[in-house]
């Protein structure tokens, strides 16, 4: 509808139309130069909740009122950086300060000229803002080069009078006055330069599209006084269009009906891109929530196509140019549903292989099967891409379980954090198998195996001295080996951590048994071994110590546990035995004077009750000692 409109504009009113819009687009570049003017004005004496308030204000009347306040902004800007920023000083008063010469008033002089008057006798005799935009966009660029693209909007426009368009690209000397002031009395710069501009007004003021060449002379000089190739281009492609709108003009009056069919075209093709880009939205925000970091780049790069076509389309008004746009658009669609295709597939094919290859550590998940049939690019086909992605971040999901389940494990049985290596894991599947091939290193299993071979150790020992034990357990820690590795470290934290549990009751049972025989048999309490049972047991309920450490040091104690769980089973012989001592002391003592040891064996005491014989013997105070399997005196 905009089009048609401007269409009919054309039609009943066809000579001002270039005018009109030269018109406007300079309303439109004045508002936005005066308003970065302004921030850079204000930003050094007004509060910042201000400022942006007072720029909205002048941008809007600066566009209604582009001719007065463009010269009128232009002026404070100038006083402003001359007195607040020193930029006049430290360029050409300073210099001129230091060496006393003359050369750098003529300099400032060039500049108060090229940057100011010119323009302003252009806006006052010829209502021109073009010098007063080249002039503010060459003075823009001291903050960023970028803001030469400005240029174009001053000193492409074509004008009836050749010299406005001579006067709108003067203040382009600016350049190599302010890029070359220590040089430029003395090169041949400034004679290059001021031919290059005065051919690029000329040649800008063309009413053939001869006039298009004008971008030549500006490049070169832009090239001269080394600006970068990125704003040279940009400034040469602005230029042209700008250039050629008079021409554009006078093609659509001439070849309004085929207009009007580029405009259908245009409007059709518009609204087929919509289309493309609403579903590759859709895709894109799918991919977003399954955390599928490979498909956004796809979806961007024929985004970014479709975007590229929109953007260029309203600059397009030939027919044929819009029917291979209108074909190279339905080639690039059943591209982009190849590629997702192929995307998928591959997908489906790298999943399958991966599921495959953690079956081997015992890790189970469904296979995807290939799809029936090709999705194409429409809203059905976004339902089966988000099925399907849903159906794979699903299972996925279920591999960062096991693997944070492996890492929570390993942290538990050795102490090792992997909680740092772990945020990377969600970013895709192969960092993923990377990472639990990590987990389950050779040296992570061994010591696991090694961990579950000492509480299997411990265990077969309780069970042969008939402690309080968990027989499923027993058996369940045997079938261990028999687990896939993913599989054997989870149930190993499981087992093991029931292990402990069990050692702890059995402990507690070896130390109430035991203390029960102490009340009995009094000289027990000097056995030594009973008091590393409550440091072992302390050690082994430290749950801040890895699983597998506190095995480690229950392990190092069976003989210990195995001892006192001798002593509890054999309590009545050893009852005996120290009675047998008692009573028969003052015989052995003698016997022991007379001959300087006696056997245990003569006696009818067995070897294994010596030390309880020992600790009988020192509870007596005597310097009988057990030394092997005899009674000797100890002088």
């Amino acid at each position: 509808m905009r089009d048609n409109i401007i269409l009919s504009m054309f039609i009943k009113n066809p000579e001002p139309n270039s005018e009109t819009i030269y018109d406007y687009i300079n309303r439109v570049i004045v508002a936005v130069i005066n308003a970065i003017l302004s921030y850079k004005i204000f930003i050094s004496f007004l509060p910042s909740d201000y400022i942006y308030f007072a720029i909205a204000i002048i941008s809007v009347i600066s566009f209604f009122f582009h001719k007065p306040l463009s010269i009128i902004l232009l002026s404070i800007y100038i006083i402003d950086s001359a007195a607040i920023y020193k930029v006049l000083y430290n360029v050409a008063l300073y210099p001129l300060i230091q060496s006393y010469s003359i050369k750098y008033l003529i300099e400032i002089l060039l500049l108060l000229i090229f940057v100011f008057i010119i323009p302003l006798f252009s806006i006052l005799r010829y209502s021109s803002v073009g010098g007063i935009i080249v002039s503010s966009s060459i003075l823009l660029s001291i903050y960023n080069p970028f803001f030469l693209l400005f240029l174009p909007f001053g000193i492409a426009e074509k004008n009836s009078k050749i010299i406005v368009n001579i006067l709108s690209a003067l203040p382009l000397l600016i350049i190599p006055i302010t890029l070359h002031y220590t040089l430029i009395l003395y090169s041949y710069l400034p004679l290059v330069s001021i031919i290059l501009v005065l051919v690029t007004g000329i040649l800008f003021s063309i009413r053939e599209l001869f006039s298009l060449t004008g971008f030549l002379p500006l490049s070169i000089f832009l090239y001269l006084n080394n600006q970068s190739l990125e704003v040279i281009t940009l400034v040469s492609v602005l230029t042209l269009i700008l250039n050629i709108i008079p021409s554009i003009v006078s093609l659509i009056k001439a070849n309004f009906y085929v207009k009007k069919e580029v405009v259908e075209m245009r409007n059709r093709i518009d609204e087929n891109i919509d289309d493309l880009k609403g579903i590759l939205e859709k895709i894109k925000l799918l991919a977003k929530d399954t955390n599928d970091i490979e498909l956004t780049p796809l979806i961007q790069k024929y985004n970014k196509f479709f975007a590229d076509i929109s953007n260029n389309l309203e600059n397009i008004s030939d027919i044929k140019t819009l029917q291979n746009i209108e074909l190279e658009l339905n080639a690039k669609r059943l591209e982009l549903e190849r590629s997702i295709n192929d995307y998928l597939f591959d997908q489906i094919s790298r999943y399958n292989e991966i599921v495959d290859e953690i079956k081997n550590y015992g890790i189970v998940l469904d296979k995807i099967e290939q799809l029936s049939e090709p999705i194409k690019i429409n809203d059905e086909g976004v339902i089966r891409i988000n099925k399907l992605m849903m159906r794979m971040n699903e299972n996925v999901n279920l591999l960062y379980k096991y693997i944070e389940s492996i890492s929570s494990s390993l942290e538990l049985l050795l102490g090792k954090n992997y909680e740092n290596e772990i945020i990377d894991v969600r970013l895709n599947i192969e960092m993923s198998i990377k990472y639990l091939k990590i987990l389950l290193s050779k040296e992570n299993l061994e010591s696991c195996k090694t961990c579950t071979e000492l509480m299997l150790r411990f265990l077969q020992l309780s069970n042969s001295l008939n402690l309080h034990m968990n027989q499923e357990l027993l058996k369940n820690i045997i079938k261990l080996n028999d687990e896939k590795l993913a599989v054997f470290i989870i149930k190993s934290r499981e087992i093991l951590e029931q292990g402990l549990k069990t050692a702890s009751s059995v402990l507690a049972k070896v130390k109430e048994d035991y203390e029960h025989i102490k009340n009995e048999i009094p000289s027990l309490s000097r056995y030594k071994e009973f008091e590393l049972i409550n440091l072992l047991e302390k050690e082994i309920n430290d749950s801040t110590k890895p699983i597998c450490k506190r095995i480690e040091t229950l392990s190092s104690s069976l003989q210990v546990i195995q001892d006192l769980s001798s002593i509890i089973t054999h309590k009545n012989e050893i009852a005996d035995v120290i009675n047998l001592i008692n009573d028969n002391y003052d015989l052995i003592l003698q016997k022991v004077i007379e001959e300087g040891c006696v056997k245990l064996s003569e006696l009818g005491i067995a070897l294994d009750y010596g030390k309880f014989i020992d600790l009988v013997l020192q509870e007596k105070g005597t310097n009988l000692r057990v030394v092997n399997d005899s009674i000797c005196y100890m002088r």
